[in-house]
């Protein structure tokens, strides 16, 4: 129970963390990015989008879901794609920020390297 509770709060906190940065303002995001020392923010959205569908996948794979989720890579899968498709749609609403084709391609890539790094695993595991 208490690991289904942690991956959950997990793949809680990273989800709430990806729209916070997604829908601060470019100003802003250009002083995190100075900060850290980011030139481009391509890389960002792909590793975000490769680790959203593994802590995904990870709640989905503990006791407390087992009985509810069949397919938890799928499951993983369609929310990622979900939530990559809802985050562009609200950017496209705000004033500060634009959507963008790019990112959702950059996003289908990381969603991509999810699937063949887990599919990966599961083969190495049999």
């Amino acid at each position: 129970m208490m690991k289904s509770i942690a991956a959950g709060t997990a793949a809680l906190s990273y989800t709430l963390t990806v729209f916070y940065f997604s829908f601060v303002s470019a100003g802003t995001l250009q002083i995190y990015y100075k900060w850290a020392g980011i030139e481009s923010d391509n890389l960002l959205h792909v590793f975000s989008f490769v680790l959203l569908p593994f802590l995904i996948r990870l709640m989905f794979s503990t006791k407390l879901f087992k009985a509810v989720i069949q397919n938890p890579r799928a499951w993983s899968v369609t929310i990622a794609v979900f939530l990559s498709v809802i985050l562009e749609m609200l950017q496209a609403a705000m004033p500060t920020r634009h959507a963008a084709v790019l990112d959702l391609s950059l996003h289908s890539a990381g969603i991509l390297l999810f699937l063949a790094c887990d599919v990966g695993f599961e083969k190495l595991q049999k």
